[in-house]
């Protein structure tokens, strides 16, 4: 893992990346300095800023570490190939008559928030019958962490899938950021009441 401290240089149009060749208590570290206007790029474009940044970063730690080169540059096409998006799925549970599953989806928005939904599946044919509203959390951590929690999802009976979300996950109405460490509210599904989802089943 690398962390990086940011800082500010009026004067620059680039951005300035400095990596430090000793470890600090198991992490690579370094610095990035960054440009005035950053703030008022586009999410696609300060997506694509910081793909570069950190791919520069592993490139120059590579040159000093021995790494393989080629193993950076698959990383980052399959960035570019996911659309500079970070999604993923939390494990499935089956219902109790075996014809559906649930599973947690989550996100990671331009905000720097994550997102989470819950789906539920038909087993035959794996079409999105129902989703949760959509949830919103403060502070991602690790992304390790961001879906770890499989116990969480259970099946209360055929047709409701209930999940407690983990620290920080809190509902949000029409899918708003909700700010705060409050006691995260649980999330149930329907299956016979919810409508069909639109999309990606509400996430973006």
């Amino acid at each position: 893992m690398i962390n990086f401290g940011l800082g500010h240089e009026g004067e620059r149009d680039d951005a300035l990346v400095t990596v430090f060749p000793e470890e600090t208590e198991g992490f690579e570290s370094g610095v990035v300095l960054l440009p005035t206007g950053v703030a008022e790029l586009t999410p696609q474009a300060r997506a694509e800023l910081a793909l570069e940044t950190v791919h520069a970063a592993a490139t120059r730690l590579g040159c000093d570490r021995g790494w393989v080169q080629s193993a950076r540059d698959r990383a980052r096409a399959h960035v570019l190939a996911a659309g500079l998006r970070y999604r993923c799925r939390g494990p499935a549970k089956t219902s109790p008559d075996r014809k559906h599953v649930a599973q947690a989806v989550y996100a990671i928005y331009p905000d720097g928030y994550g997102r989470a939904v819950v789906q539920i599946r038909r087993r035959d044919d794996g079409t999105v019958v129902a989703v949760s509203p959509l949830a919103a959390e403060v502070w991602c951590g690790y992304l390790k962490d961001f879906a770890r929690e499989p116990g969480k999802l259970r099946w209360p009976n055929r047709t409701t899938i209930a999940y407690q979300p983990g620290m920080g996950l809190s509902i949000g109405p029409s899918g708003a950021t909700v700010r705060g460490h409050d006691r995260p509210a649980q999330i149930v599904v329907d299956r016979a009441r919810a409508g069909a989802p639109v999309g990606h089943g509400g996430l973006r």
